[in-house]
């Protein structure tokens, strides 16, 4: 079983700039409220697996230029679990 269960993200607006950017993949087109609900989908099915699985559940942001931040936090989570 898990200890938590751990999604990064960033907000839509940015992860449609990272993709256009990214020419080492071919990706379908997909707008803003696609991505959004593809997020919402995925905290959904982490709040139930957690839910279920009796782990914490966490939600971290990384935001453009913050990866250190991002990092920090995800650190101290395992710091709190002893992994």
């Amino acid at each position: 079983e898990p200890s938590a269960i751990v999604i990064v993200e960033a907000p839509p607006a940015q992860i449609a700039l990272r993709r256009e950017k990214d020419t080492s993949r071919r990706r379908d087109s997909q707008n803003l409220a696609a991505i959004a609900e593809h997020q919402e989908i995925n905290r959904a099915y982490a709040v139930t697996a957690g839910t279920l699985l009796s782990a914490p559940f966490m939600l971290l942001h990384n935001d453009e230029g913050q990866i250190e931040s991002c990092v920090d936090k995800l650190g101290e989570l395992l710091g709190q679990l002893g992994t």
